[in-house]
């Protein structure tokens, strides 16, 4: 391990790796048993299917059909998020790797970013994890830190509250893992 980089952070980090999967599955655990209101019918032949108390399955429905109305395409999402942050601190894009003609053509719904692409934008919003997965789910990707280091350690820095490009580059290559703003 590299001398110069903060030990404890990367304890944690060791830590964080090693135990995010059961971390995920507590909190999935903690979820089920916390929503006292579902009940979930089941049968062999059919999936399970979650319905609420007093509302039936059709209320159930409508709350997804409505869901689904109400959201934005990833080019909305991503503008609505720059709109956001560009009125409490001004954002420089490029300085984590997106210049301007990208940003555009995402917006547009042009071209469809890589997870790598999506990740820098959410340090530079300094995205928190739930905006995070939020804007990789919009897109059909996951930060997958069940089984992934990059991940992981991304996953990581962004709980923490943590934007620097050069100190996350840093991590990762230090655990192994490709530079995500080419520090290299």
């Amino acid at each position: 391990m590299n001398k110069t980089l903060d030990q404890q952070t990367i304890a944690e980090l060791k830590l964080y790796i090693r135990d995010n999967g059961l971390n995920k599955v507590a909190t999935a655990l903690k979820r089920q048993f916390l929503a006292n209101d579902l009940t979930t019918v089941y049968s062999p032949s059919s999936p399970p299917v979650d319905t609420h108390y007093g509302k039936g399955i059709f209320g159930a429905l409508k709350q997804r059909i409505k869901r689904v109305k109400n959201t934005y395409t990833l080019g909305e999402y991503v503008e609505s998020l720059l709109n956001e942050r560009n009125k409490s601190f001004s954002v420089d894009l490029e300085k984590f790797g997106i210049d301007r003609f990208y940003k555009n053509k995402v917006i547009k719904n042009k071209i469809n970013p890589s997870k790598q692409k999506l990740l820098c934008l959410a340090i530079a919003l300094q995205l928190n994890i739930e905006e995070t997965n939020e804007l990789l789910r919009r897109a059909g990707l996951t930060l997958a830190e069940e089984n992934s280091v990059f991940d992981n350690i991304l996953g990581y820095f962004i709980e923490k509250g943590i934007y620097d490009p050069i100190q996350i580059d840093t991590y990762l290559v230090e655990f192994g893992e490709s530079p995500m703003f080419s520090i290299e």
